[in-house]
């Protein structure tokens, strides 16, 4: 199977992925298992898988290789699951706690960094560790600042210390490509 073939298929599971994704709260509301969402949930989320699936689309433009892919996929899904984690239960406290935003903060971080190694594999190395090492920061500096909202510690340690390993990971396939 050639290139071409291959990238296809990659493309149609990725977008048929992101299309799956956003069925399972539809079928769930059709189930009464109280999901709720509304068209503004559906287009947030929509937007979200949207943007990530472009990204990834420019990135494996930038890299050929499998290891930046992954380290892309990686970065990518861990981008997408700490802003969906925060919009819907948050990871300081409840979604309503307006310190969850700190983590759009360290999304901007991996963002910035990301344009300005212009997606080079030593450069996203460095963004993603940058961003790895401000979810560890948002963590320890949340909790003698009361930013928890009532989390237990273990709870926001252990989250962005699982967050952080995502980035960190796609630092080390970024590295090594």
């Amino acid at each position: 199977m050639g290139n071409l073939a291959r990238a296809g298929q990659l493309r149609l599971a990725l977008w048929g992925g992101a299309g799956l994704l956003l069925l399972v709260p539809l079928v769930a509301m059709q189930l009464g298992t109280g999901v709720d969402w509304s068209a503004g949930d559906f287009l947030f989320a929509a937007t979200m898988l949207g943007g990530a699936g472009a990204a990834f689309e420019i990135g494996i433009r930038a890299g050929r290789s499998w290891r930046y892919r992954a380290g892309l996929a990686l970065a990518l899904f861990g981008a997408v699951t700490l802003v969906w984690a925060c919009g819907a239960v948050g990871l300081l406290g409840s979604e309503g706690n307006p310190a969850n935003l700190l983590y759009l903060g360290v999304i901007g971080i991996g963002l910035g960094g990301a344009i300005g190694a212009r997606l080079e594999p030593a450069g996203m190395a460095r963004a993603m560790i940058a961003t790895a090492v401000a979810l560890i920061a948002v963590g320890v500096l949340a909790i003698p600042a009361g930013w928890g909202g009532g989390s237990p510690v273990v709870e926001i340690l252990g989250l962005n210390a699982g967050f952080a390993a995502l980035f960190a990971g796609a630092a080390a396939f970024f590295r090594r490509s």
